[in-house]
């Protein structure tokens, strides 16, 4: 990235691929019947697309104060399935002992994506906050994240 001959000097011209396809492998599997995990797909797609869920789209404040970015996420309802969770610790910002620590949260979204169905899964994330409010907040960026997986696929599946 930057234009200066100190550090474009010495790059090769020819580009690199910076996405390895690597298809892994798998360690262990688990025992999961389909009921158990229909259970709990469903329990995850409610958190964020019931008229309750924690996280759902009408109660996270960035989506609320951006419209367009509230349609964009809007559109991968049911593609992606989610859980929020939080954690109080006493923090202590100051170096004096003396003064008293403060009760402050760390939260997470865990996220799966799937398309076109529950039966093909695509991506797991998850996304840790420190110093947030809810796990709900960070459900707009994991649907980020599902977005540029999509982005990076489809132009490395044109090359």
């Amino acid at each position: 990235g930057i234009p200066f001959s100190l550090f474009t000097g010495v790059q090769s011209k020819e580009p690199t691929l910076e996405v390895d396809r690597n298809p892994g492998h798998i360690l262990r599997k688990l025992p999961l019947t389909s009921a158990i995990r229909s259970k709990l797909f469903e329990g995850m797609d409610r958190v964020m697309w019931s008229p309750k869920g924690t996280a759902r789209a009408e109660v996270i404040r960035s989506l609320r104060w951006n419209p367009e970015k509230m349609a964009e996420h809007l559109t991968f309802k049911h593609q992606v399935i989610g859980k929020t969770s939080s954690a109080e610790i006493l923090y202590q910002p100051n170096v004096n002992p003396s003064s008293q620590a403060q009760m402050v949260k760390y939260t997470w979204f865990g996220a799966l994506s799937f398309l076109p169905d529950y039966d093909h899964p695509e991506l797991a994330s998850i996304v840790f906050l420190r110093f947030a409010d809810a796990g709900k907040e960070a459900a707009p960026i994991a649907v980020q994240m599902v977005k540029k997986w999509r982005e990076i696929q489809k132009k490395h599946s044109s090359l």
